[in-house]
């Protein structure tokens, strides 16, 4: 995937307008190597663990959620890719880089999908 080209799949599109309605960021985190992305960081906290759609910190803290686009992809089978909501303003791929921040583009992938283009909603 391309993000940079615009090359986004259909599936992918779906996952992060689905996001992008319900979180004040939305990030797309690509590592290879483990299913749980460690060493990633939303904000300053380390990724600890994922699992059932929730992200958790080294400190069992809660970081935002999450959904697998890839999973044991590539030809080693070790290439993830997901899409993570959440309240904070970064995050990092576990290689350190940044992750690709997909808020930017809110109005384009929603209006695209043909979502009404609002902010997040709040939570209760």
């Amino acid at each position: 995937m391309d993000f940079d080209k615009g090359d986004i799949p259909e599936v992918a599109k779906a996952l992060i307008s689905q996001m992008l309605q319900n979180s004040k960021n939305v990030f797309v985190m690509e590592w290879k190597g483990s299913k749980v992305p460690r060493k990633g960081r939303i904000s300053d906290k380390e990724i600890g663990w994922t699992q059932h759609g929730m992200i958790t910190s080294t400190n069992s803290e809660h970081l935002g959620t999450y959904e697998r686009l890839i999973e044991f992809g590539g030809a080693n089978q070790d290439e993830h890719v997901m899409v993570i909501g959440t309240s904070y303003d970064t995050a990092k791929n576990p290689d350190g880089t940044d992750c690709r921040n997909m808020t930017a583009n809110r109005a384009a992938i929603l209006g695209a999908a043909g979502h009404r283009v609002e902010g997040p909603k709040p939570r209760p």
